[in-house]
């Protein structure tokens, strides 16, 4: 897909404009209002936490030798600028609140005939909230749904929005990105029930949300951060086209190696308790797992591509069902049949206390189930094509498909010039080759356990320190630690570091 030029949102702009002069609407004077609004607002200088938690993150993704002198690269401090301009009903506060009124009703609900439009019964299963959110009731939908991190711009436009720290500005002067805190798939699952985003015009979002950028220009799109936190195919192609862009998938053919990439991956949000980022405590040993495989997925698809599902857990369902173990512990294997989920809080406790956890091929390249698995310190299982896209990054995706360097977040490889910067997720994972799959894999796991514990422990150890960067801090732990969005700004300040535009004077 190619990405939005600059002389196309000249182009856009001016179109924009044009429409507005037509309904009595000045640029100027919205411009001048949102000036005057901004500059009355105070940043409060003192809190450096956000400053501190980029610090650690590029820590933990450098090798120690060259953090230093990395650092010094930036020799000011990084500053963001989030838009307060957008009409109101093209807010996070506005789709937050539309998602959850129109998905976290029962399903039985819908089924109900002359059912009243607001149900005294909702329930709450945390799929939509921007706010922590531990699920605890069992859901025929919930998970389903949640697997989808249609909240995931909708989380990013609230800690952006609520933020007051130094490193946001209200001058857009000293701004190095703007943040455009429009959460587009939000508004897709707001308008439509279908997955793809088709209900949401593009002229729509020139008018609502670009027209109401008052500081964006051809000369600074690149700088300018938009939101689309859904499956690549599920995302608005308007978006899709942005160079800034923070998405949960690349779209094909953006960031081709040695290129500098401006498409950020996020991880899946995880709003529970436990996975706030100063609630993360994992710590490497074998002593207190209860189980050597815990496995959460459907082997029922219904594609032939994820025969390797089916058998795998049907070959654990038996071993459960005889008590059979690995490496002297039992196995835990759940929902065979669907691609629902029960009791979120239960599944991740099970995850806490088993040593690996197989993330088997889904539908996309990343699943919320790795990272899920990452932050409960269970070591992902997963099948390794030496063949993709890239030559010298397989794939845990499928042959000939995208890389780990395209699908996986703040991934070794991503970063322009700096070919040491990032993770290398080799370290947090447990690979099986792509030739062998079910043959290898169940004896592979039982060698692990009873012949090199000190490579469990290794990679143990490397979840520990690297799974805070999959947590979202929210309310009070926002911006505070180095956590997903903290990483994410690296990545954005690393990307506007290489703009030929751009200086740090």
């Amino acid at each position: 897909m190619k990405r939005i030029t600059k002389g196309a949102v000249a182009l856009i702009l001016l179109s924009v404009l044009l429409l507005l002069f037509q309904d009595e609407r000045s640029f100027d004077a919205r411009e001048n209002a949102t000036t005057t609004t901004t500059s009355k607002r105070k940043t409060n200088s003192d809190d450096k936490s956000l400053t501190k938690a980029m610090e650690a993150v590029v820590r933990l993704l450098l090798p120690e030798e060259r953090v230093e002198s990395y650092l010094q690269e930036f020799p000011k401090e990084f500053r963001f600028y989030v838009y307060d301009s957008l009409p109101s009903n093209w807010t996070w506060q506005y789709f937050s609140t539309c998602i959850e009124q129109r998905y976290n009703v029962p399903d039985w609900f819908h089924h109900v005939q002359n059912a009243p439009s607001d149900p005294g019964n909702r329930t709450s299963n945390c799929d939509w909230g921007a706010s922590i959110c531990s699920q605890t009731q069992s859901s025929s939908s919930s998970y389903s749904s949640r697997r989808f991190n249609r909240n995931g711009d909708v989380v990013l436009s609230k800690i952006f929005t609520e933020y007051r720290g130094s490193t946001r500005t209200f001058d857009a002067q000293e701004a190095d990105v703007f943040i455009v805190p429009y959460p587009s798939t939000a508004h897709c699952a707001c308008v439509s029930e279908k997955a793809k985003c088709w209900a949401v015009k593009e002229v729509d979002i020139q008018q609502s949300v670009l027209a109401n950028l008052p500081f964006l220009t051809d000369d600074n799109l690149e700088r300018h951060v938009f939101l689309s936190s859904v499956q690549r195919e599920f995302n608005h192609p308007f978006m899709m086209q942005m160079p800034l862009l923070l998405s949960l998938e690349m779209a094909h053919g953006i960031c081709p190696m040695g290129e500098n990439c401006g498409h950020i991956l996020q991880p899946y949000v995880n709003t529970n308790a436990d996975y706030q980022p100063d609630h993360l405590r994992l710590t490497p040993g074998l002593q207190d797992r209860r189980y050597a495989v815990t496995a959460f997925m459907s082997g029922n698809i219904g594609e032939r591509s994820f025969r390797l599902r089916y058998d795998f857990l049907n070959a654990l369902n038996k071993m459960q069902a005889n008590n059979a173990t690995i490496g002297g512990l039992p196995v835990y294997v759940g929902h065979l049949n669907n691609r629902m989920m029960d009791n979120e809080t239960a599944i991740l406790e099970k995850y806490r206390e088993s040593i690996f956890c197989p993330c088997l091929r889904g539908n996309t390249p990343a699943q919320k189930r790795f990272f899920d698995v990452l932050m409960s310190g269970c070591i992902p299982v997963v099948i390794e094509y030496a063949s993709s896209k890239e030559e010298g990054y397989p794939s845990f995706f499928k042959k000939h498909e995208t890389s780990i360097r395209l699908s996986y977040p703040f991934a070794k490889g991503i970063f322009l010039d700096e070919p040491e910067m990032g993770i290398d997720y080799h370290d947090l994972v447990v690979t099986v080759n792509g030739t062998c799959e079910m043959d290898c894999m169940l004896a592979g796991l039982e060698d692990l356990i009873i012949n090199y514990p000190e490579v469990i422990l290794a990679k143990q150890k490397s979840i520990s320190e690297l799974a805070q960067l999959f947590s979202y801090g929210l309310q009070n732990n926002a911006l505070r630690y180095p956590d997903a969005v903290a990483a994410m700004l690296v990545q954005i300040r690393h990307y506007v570091s290489k703009l030929p535009s751009h200086s740090w004077s």
